[in-house]
């Protein structure tokens, strides 16, 4: 049986072409869009239970153009990253689709 994606289209601002994230990328960008200023950390997307390597999939929407900004918040015995928006985001498709993975 073969695995299901989540598969997310979307453009940078409101006219540029359209791309595609799958994945965890997909997720990442959704949630991202959906904390708005507040942004996202890895011990939220970790409780919401999905992400365990929030850095890498900024990663890879950041290599799609995806404007994604990193702020580090101190806490007890260190500090960690707060990634947020910098430019809009528009999703085409809300809700999302699933795609066929091999």
């Amino acid at each position: 049986m073969a695995k299901r994606k989540l598969s997310v289209n979307f453009r940078l601002g409101t006219e540029g072409p359209i791309q595609r994230a799958t994945g965890r990328e997909a997720e990442t960008l959704l949630a991202l869009v959906s904390a708005g200023p507040k942004g996202l950390t890895s011990l939220e997307a970790f409780r919401a239970g999905w992400a365990v390597r929030l850095g890498a999939y900024v990663f890879d929407l950041r290599a799609m153009g995806v404007p994604i900004e990193t702020t580090r918040e101190p806490h007890d015995g260190g500090n960690h990253a707060r990634y947020r928006l910098t430019g809009t985001v528009s999703i085409v498709t809300p809700g999302a689709g699933l795609q066929e993975a091999a």
